[in-house]
């Protein structure tokens, strides 16, 4: 999966290859958790690279209690921020992770 810099944030451009999302539906599993980075911060979440993966995890907006609650974390993670989130599950159609905020600081295996 390739990466371009645009205005400063990472896009992700292309779809991992099924090598790629074979191996990160493995090494994170539902209820994983895992430290990443935020690549980008978009209207409906948080995008989140993962480590050793070119596969990319999302933290959904709508996890939010409301729009305001969203809009004071993205806040706190900008693009570039660590964050420790949960694996919730895995989006075959979209070969992305989806992921929650780890807010009860639960210990991160990767």
């Amino acid at each position: 999966m390739a990466k371009q810099l645009r205005a400063g944030l990472m896009r992700w451009t292309g779809r991992p290859d099924e090598q790629d999302w074979r191996w990160a539906k493995d090494q994170f599993a539902a209820g994983s958790a895992v430290r990443g980075t935020v690549s980008e911060v978009v209207p409906f979440g948080l995008l989140v690279d993962l480590p050793g993966t070119a596969v990319h995890g999302v933290v959904l907006a709508p996890g939010f209690s409301d729009a305001a609650a969203f809009a004071r974390r993205a806040d706190a993670h900008p693009a570039g921020s660590t964050v420790d989130v949960v694996v919730l599950g895995h989006s075959e159609g979209r070969l992305q992770i989806d992921l929650r905020l780890n807010d009860k600081a639960e210990r991160c295996v990767r």
